[in-house]
């Protein structure tokens, strides 16, 4: 599990202690806070002496560093000296954090060891305004060098209380690198140019030894998730400073508006592979800009390249920020013997508390253009003659099917063969089959009856030639074009099925097209597509099955959904249960499986969407609805899934389940809530179904 501890010093000095707060927190949605106590760290006058001395030290040693410090003296001396000051300060820190004499300090090391897991991923921040505090290498304690391993430390100052949420851009599903390559004398920055240029799924730009006009133009230009630097650079008392070519230093703090703006629309992540950064993630960090990486001090080259190296491509391949920043930093002990010192210098800066996207969640929330209303259809059979004459003798009757048309709602399948752009809308008394584009109505085919008045599903063939729908007692199957029915299958009429108010059925075709599949009650049947024979019955749920969908690549694997909260998987050769899933708090009503077939995704009454990696079979939740979920459909190529709910609105997320958008506005929603959504087969055109027996046509420019 994701953790936040937060450390914050109130007051404080190293000759008598330093109170602070400690509160732990989940990382999860709202926060929610587990523990908030007060806490004491002791006093340790040498520290600030031993800090000095090996701060000395390492910068007399001048190796090539990224802020123009030559080399000095006699090297060898030098070199043993930061060793010795070195093994000093890594002493002292842990004879100060690793005291278990001290009552007071002893009990936040017992608060922390009692509500953390050392399998908890942990993003750990100091909040101070102490100078010496934030140069320190807090990676010596040893409750996060040697217990809590996936733990990461982050500078922030004292003020951080909340969690905000990403602004992702809109644009390319890229991630867009703004790489400055600044002055470069005596050290290789194409190394890290090379490096930058090879990242998987990236944009990146590069501005070589720019001026200030190119610079602050190019932040302007384009929507960036990262801004990355190499070059020279340093900091004095109030802004950090870089070389932005051999002749210009530019205080970082002359771009203000420029790095406001291009942080308004999305940057994500600066990282700045250069020496002494701190004034400039503290600089960055009050403009918002949500995760800062720097070094604390000069740096060597060698480390500069390493660090980049092992952190961009651990992230790249889906470590957290975090984890691989922790990873990328304790790999450079290998360069301890002759830069002591080094593993302690790269730092998260952070000043407001969001957790860091991955790279795969930069690239996802990268949020496309906003779907648009472009067209209202209607499917009411009835729409020509008032409901209150369909069967006046009976007043009962009257109110009661004007219930039921409202809750079953209207269901919509879009073919799945490009090649015939057409989808068919079930509801009251009728199935459409309608033009996509045109949206003109091919077909109608109506099917009054006394009591099975209503469609609760419909289905089309993978070749996109066969219509299947379900009514409350029956299953037709027509060709395209033709208004009789191929076949007729029977369906078991009972008074809990009749008077079921939700309506949740389903029909749908095998992979093949050769088998269809559909809910009976609490059962499952099998039919022969060609031959209309029955041939299969799946049984084991204990309550209605409101869903069934097959597995893309296998048409041997069906899952089911059903009032009784839970989903199953099954054999449809063996008729064996070979999976279930539990973990919804209610009915569940839909399920679907991404295109590739490795995750299923539910929805139901719990108001929540859980996404099932098939592999694992532990569910990610999803929240954003104020009602029942009651439709899911991935968009062709898998990266995107959208959710209809009761609550009338529409959810789209990414496939790692982060929000995308919500629509539409009050006006344009379906007045009863939706209760059907399809892609077209090229995923521009979404198409929505509700109890307002209204279609939605949405669009949105690519």
């Amino acid at each position: 599990m994701k953790k936040l501890l937060f450390i914050k010093v109130i007051t404080g000095d190293f000759y008598q202690g330093f109170e602070t707060n400690l509160r732990i927190s989940y990382s999860e949605k709202d926060s929610i806070l587990e523990v908030d106590v007060d806490g004491y760290l002791p006093p340790y006058p040498d520290i600030p002496k031993l800090y000095k001395n090996w701060n000395e030290k390492y910068k007399l040693l001048g190796l090539n560093f990224r802020g123009r410090v030559g080399r000095i003296g006699d090297f060898k001396k030098t070199l043993d000296d930061c060793q010795n000051s070195a093994k000093e300060l890594r002493l002292g820190m842990q004879k100060w954090l690793n005291n278990s004499q001290d009552i007071k300090f002893q009990k936040l090391r017992d608060k922390i060891n009692q509500r953390l897991e050392p399998s908890d991923e942990i993003m750990v921040f100091l909040q101070t305004e102490n100078e010496i505090l934030k140069k320190l290498p807090w990676d010596e304690w040893d409750l996060f060098a040697d217990t809590f391993t996936k733990a990461e430390i982050a500078l922030s100052p004292p003020e951080i209380d909340v969690v905000t949420q990403t602004n992702f851009r809109i644009g390319k599903n890229k991630v867009r690198i703004l790489s400055i390559l600044g002055d470069s004398q005596g050290i290789d920055i194409q190394f890290d140019q090379q490096l930058i240029a090879n990242l998987p799924n990236a944009e990146p730009e590069f501005l070589v030894e720019p001026n200030r006009q190119e610079f602050s133009d190019k932040l302007w230009e384009k929507d960036w998730d990262i801004l990355f630097f190499a070059g020279h650079s340093y900091s004095d008392r109030e802004t950090g400073i870089i070389y932005i070519n051999p002749q210009e230093q530019l205080p970082i703090s002359e771009l203000k508006n420029s790095l406001r703006k291009v942080i308004q629309k999305g940057l994500q992540l600066a990282i700045f592979n250069s020496c002494d950064g701190l004034k400039l993630a503290e600089y960055l960090a009050d403009l918002q800009i949500p995760q800062v990486i720097v070094m604390r001090e000069p740096v060597a080259d060698k480390a500069a390249q390493k660090f980049l190296d092992y952190f961009l491509t651990a992230y790249a391949d889906g470590e957290s920020l975090y984890l691989a920043v922790r990873n990328a930093r304790q790999r450079l002990e290998v360069l301890e013997s002759e830069i002591p010192g080094t593993t302690w210098l790269p730092i998260i800066y952070q000043k407001s508390l969001e957790i860091p996207p991955t790279w795969q969640e930069i690239i996802d929330g990268n949020k496309p253009e906003p779907w648009q209303l472009s067209a209202t259809l209607s499917n009411k059979y009835y729409s020509e003659f008032p409901i209150e004459f369909i069967r006046p003798t009976a007043s009962f009757m009257t109110n009661f099917l004007e219930k039921s048309i409202t809750k079953y709602g209207l269901k919509i399948a879009c073919s799945p063969n490009p090649n015939r752009q057409y989808f068919v809308s079930g509801g009251n008394e009728v199935i459409n089959v309608w033009e996509i584009g045109t949206w003109e109505n091919k077909q109608r085919i109506s099917m009054p009856g006394v009591f099975d008045l209503w469609f609760t599903s419909v289905s089309i063939s993978p070749d996109g030639k066969t219509i299947a729908a379900c009514k409350n007692d029956r299953i037709n199957i027509w060709r395209l074009g033709e208004e009789k029915p191929i076949y007729s299958y029977s369906k078991t009429l009972s008074l809990n099925g009749f008077f079921d108010a939700f309506g949740f059925d389903s029909v749908t075709f095998s992979p093949d097209g050769k088998i269809l599949a559909a809910n009976d009650n609490q059962e499952i049947k099998l039919w022969d597509v060609e031959t209309g024979e029955e041939i299969g019955k799946l049984i084991g749920h204990s309550d209605k099955v409101t869903c069934v969908a097959f597995l893309p690549q296998n048409k041997k694997i069906l899952a089911s959904c059903s009032y009784d909260k839970t989903i199953k998987l099954w054999n449809i050769e063996t008729g064996a249960e070979i999976g279930k899933l539990s973990g919804h708090d209610d009915r569940v009503y839909t399920i679907t499986f991404s295109p590739d077939g490795k995750t299923l995704a539910s929805g139901g009454e719990d108001r929540t969407i859980k996404l099932w990696p098939l592999e694992t079979g532990e569910p990610r939740t999803l929240r954003k609805h104020s009602e029942a979920v009651t439709c899911l459909a991935f968009n062709p190529n898998g990266t995107t899934l959208v959710s209809g709910s009761s609550d009338g609105t529409i959810q789209e997320w990414t496939v790692t389940g982060k929000p995308l958008s919500t629509f539409p506005e009050n006006s344009e929603q379906h007045s009863r809530g939706v209760t059907s959504v399809a892609f077209s087969p090229d995923g521009k055109t979404l198409i929505s179904g509700g109890r307002d027996q209204a279609i939605k046509i949405w669009q949105r420019n690519f």
